[in-house]
């Protein structure tokens, strides 16, 4: 019955949610220690190399730490909010709300479009997590001009202004911790574009990518992928 799967459907929802907070709140703990560990070495007397690898540790640690907290802001969000399981578009619109401050700080235009409605439920919580680590990757890259977020009747889109990402590059991109030439100047730790993979390969989604020196475009097929 309908009821039924809604009902099965809110469980699933429900464990999935329990094991990212779980798993978030475990990984906080070593990490915070790290940070402490981190910053004590810092007061110490250091060359310029051994500071610069230090700052680099820290950055990463400040990515993971943003990282949980997406986790958990889903895991939230997904608690709170169970009639948002068939709806895309919410979810989609809430990244913009949350990275426009962003993307204004450099002065460029984060936005929504709509070319039509995905059908099916999906989970909120992966949802959101790959809509934010593709947006945050495309604000990180993109110097000048625009990231819009486009939904269409089969996923959605995220396409950015920036430099564009090389054919060899686009071979690693999924790689943990892979870094192209681009990001020469930009802090990120590498994971957020592997997470994306991750989540997709899991979910049985597709997730393309078109690139130029005009920019790059991320498409995430939602529906018939399989």
């Amino acid at each position: 019955s309908k009821n039924g799967r809604e009902a099965t459907l809110q469980e699933a929802i429900e464990r999935e949610r329990a094991f990212t907070a779980d798993v978030s709140h475990e990984l906080r703990a070593p990490l915070t220690v790290l940070r402490t560990s981190a910053e004590c070495l810092e007061l110490g007397d250091l060359n310029d190399r051994q500071r610069a690898h230090l700052e680099r540790i820290l950055r990463v640690i400040d990515e993971m730490h943003e990282l949980l907290d997406v986790f958990l802001a889903f895991a939230r969000q997904s608690q709170n909010s169970a009639e948002m399981t068939d709806e895309v578009t919410p979810v989609l619109e809430r990244a913009v709300e949350v990275w426009t401050p962003f993307a204004r700080e450099k002065g460029l235009e984060l936005s929504y479009a709509s070319k039509g409605r995905v059908p099916g439920t999906f989970s909120p919580v992966l949802l959101g997590v790959v809509v934010t680590n593709l947006v945050k990757n495309a604000i990180l890259y993109t110097e000048k001009g625009s990231v819009v977020i486009t939904e269409t009747n089969e996923g959605f889109s995220v396409r950015d202004t920036g430099p564009g990402i090389t054919e060899e590059e686009q071979k690693r991109i999924y790689e943990k911790f892979f870094r192209g030439a681009s990001s020469a100047g930009h802090e990120g730790s590498g994971v957020g574009l592997s997470v994306v993979k991750r989540i997709a390969d899991r979910s049985g989604w597709r997730v393309t990518l078109e690139s130029s020196p005009a920019g790059t475009r991320f498409t995430v097929t939602l529906t018939g992928a399989d």
